[in-house]
């Protein structure tokens, strides 16, 4: 359960340590080699599941807890949210684009790059390996 909670403060740090300021090049322009359109994303998703490894060690832990959810805008921003004792809370936002089956989230600075293994109108599986850690989630659209 540690790792779990660790590499699940980790991604929600690394989320909303992304902060915004502006996108450069966050055009409509769609990867003529396949992949994913911006369209694809945008609305409200939960995490319905999500694997964190160390990749070091091998410790892994699996989340049915659908307490994280993303509200991609068209705009380009997306807006993350931790579930709190009563409501939503706005953990922070950065700006998104879609370039093939990649999902890239960018502040000005740093990009955090996950490769989108399925985006379909209601569900969306992705992937990302960072610093030694492996994260996998699931999200079901709910708006």
């Amino acid at each position: 359960m540690e790792l779990n909670v660790v590499m699940k403060k980790i991604f929600i740090f690394l989320l909303a340590g992304v902060i915004c300021a502006g996108f450069a090049g966050c055009g409509d322009d769609d990867d003529e080699g396949g992949g994913y359109s911006s369209s694809d994303i945008v609305g409200t998703w939960v995490v319905t599941y999500s694997y964190s490894e160390d990749l070091a060690s091998g410790e892994s832990e699996e989340s049915y807890d659908q307490d994280e959810k993303f509200a991609f805008r068209s705009d380009g921003t997306v807006y993350l949210y931790e579930k709190g004792d009563s409501s939503w809370e706005l953990l922070g936002l950065c700006q998104w684009k879609i370039l093939g089956t990649s999902l890239m989230l960018y502040n000005g600075d740093v990009y955090l790059t996950f490769n989108i293994k399925n985006l379909t109108s209601t569900a969306a599986t992705v992937e990302m390996s960072l610093d030694g850690y492996y994260y996998l989630a699931d999200f079901r659209k709910i708006q």
